[in-house]
């Protein structure tokens, strides 16, 4: 390989780099103290300078002939268009030009016959056959991280090596890529996958990806267009963890998709959705995390939980909780479940978006009954702000857990009201194992949180072992 770049070329390859750098001098003198960088071994500082953007990472040739070619034999190419030049220096160069040419260069240099890592970002308009001749040389010398992040304006579609890889460990796509997974796709490596944003050909493309993948483990599918798609298949005897987020793009289209996730080793499970889609979840049986905040459901609330009653963690959102409660059914038995969060908040932003913003608070008999379907749990997590309390009085009955196992309650957004008040009461009084109570108040100057404090420590506690914490968060 020529390891003497033309002047053009030695240009291209330190073009954008800080001027400090490129005035950089061969030995460095700080203190009384030499530089002793640059006599470690090779091994050594190709191990450092693969942590860096690769644009940094070639600056180094410029320091002196020892550093010249080390960046050649770097096993990780991060390249960034958004790094390649100041904003200011931007307006001087063609970036699309000086960026293609920049990694057409790098990669006729590269000196090493596998990468692990390969970050591709790219923001401006590309010339697709050089995009895609990138891809294919990264896909010859077995890259095992792959890093795709397209903001164009208009779609890539990935070569066809890329799809019989044997080496890849690793596939994150961003943005404009169309996925589109042939029906031969072999993947016998590839363990994690990151889908953001991309364009799905069909409901049955993540399936093809899937049945491709015999060891695959992690699954992420974030705000990704689905739009026409009636069927949603995942289905994998491997997979441990699965995030699905939705298209949140169109809050007010009426979007409707049936996703059917089956999936035996699944462990963790997440999901965010704000549009009306289904859920047949089966076989689950390995579940012990799950995250879920499903807005504007009901019936599907009820089919989301039905199928992971067995799990051991759970986190859902208030607006879950209210669902479940208006679908007049019995809820499920989570006969395994220790752990309730029921804080949830991600969504709360993104309601003012809608025309019709939906109930923020839910009910606190839809808690109690919640409660009274989770036997064995552990520890609970309230938001107080976002339980509907007023006219609320004690239930006759209480849940067997605050009885027999609730070791642990915390009660986020607390204030300085009799509702609220009565609320840390109830827990207080029933949870006979209880070992502690967090209050976590919101916005309180300090004789708020003294009065607080004091109400808190004189409520009755049926657990002669519980501790009492109240700390304060500011509003932001």
């Amino acid at each position: 390989m020529n390891k003497n770049p033309d002047p053009l070329s030695a240009e291209i390859l330190v073009m954008g780099l800080p001027s400090k750098i490129q005035e950089f001098p061969t030995r460095v003198v700080i203190g009384n103290s030499q530089d002793r960088i640059s006599h470690l071994p090779d091994g050594i500082l190709c191990h450092i300078l693969s942590f860096l953007p690769t644009k940094y990472a070639v600056g180094t040739s410029v320091l002196s002939t020892r550093w010249k070619y080390l960046w050649t034999f770097i096993p990780n190419l991060e390249f960034d268009d958004t790094l390649l030049f100041t904003a200011e220096e931007s307006k001087r160069h063609p970036v699309a030009t000086c960026f293609m040419n920049f990694v057409d260069k790098v990669l006729d240099l590269h000196d090493v016959s596998y990468i692990t890592n390969f970050s591709l970002k790219c923001s401006e308009d590309y010339d697709l056959s050089r995009v895609d001749a990138w891809i294919s040389t990264v896909m010859k010398k077995n890259v095992q991280e792959l890093d795709l992040y397209f903001f164009m304006n208009y779609p890539i579609a990935l070569p066809r090596c890329l799809f019989t890889s044997e080496s890849l460990k690793v596939l994150k796509l961003t943005y404009e890529i169309t996925f589109d997974i042939p029906t031969d796709a072999h993947f016998p490596n590839l363990r994690v996958v990151h889908l953001t944003s991309v364009l799905f050909q069909d409901g049955n493309s993540t399936q093809r990806l899937i049945s491709g993948c015999p060891v695959l483990e992690v699954l992420v599918i974030d705000k990704s267009g689905i739009d026409g798609i009636e069927v949603f298949n995942v289905c994998s005897p491997t997979l441990k963890r699965f995030t699905l987020s939705c298209c949140l793009d169109n809050l007010e289209d009426d979007c409707e998709c049936t996703f059917l996730v089956e999936a035996s080793a699944l462990e963790y499970f997440e999901l965010t959705d704000i549009v009306q889609n289904h859920y047949t979840l089966t076989n689950l049986c390995s579940l012990i995390n799950a995250k879920i905040d499903v807005l504007f459901c009901r019936e599907r609330a009820f089919e989301i939980l039905q199928g992971i009653f067995m799990v051991k963690y759970l986190s859902l959102s208030y607006f879950m909780v209210e669902a479940l409660y208006e679908s007049n059914k019995d809820f499920p038995i989570f006969r395994n479940l220790i752990y309730m969060d029921l804080a949830n908040e991600d969504y709360v932003g993104q309601l003012s978006q809608l025309s019709q913003p939906p109930e923020t608070a839910c009910n606190q008999d839809a808690i109690n009954k919640l409660l009274e379907s989770s036997p064995a749990l552990e520890v609970l997590i309230l938001n107080a702000e976002h339980v509907r309390l007023s006219n609320w009085s004690p239930p006759q009955s209480v849940p067997g857990c605050l009885v027999l196992h609730l070791e642990a309650l915390e009660i986020r957004g607390f204030k300085e009201q009799e509702e609220v008040m009565l609320l840390a009461n109830y827990f207080l009084e029933n949870a006979k194992v209880l070992k502690k109570m967090t209050i976590v108040s919101v916005g309180l100057d300090v004789e708020q949180e003294l009065n607080i404090s004091k109400k808190v420590l004189s409520l009755p506690r049926g657990s002669d072992n519980c501790q009492i914490s109240i700390s304060n968060k500011a509003l932001s």
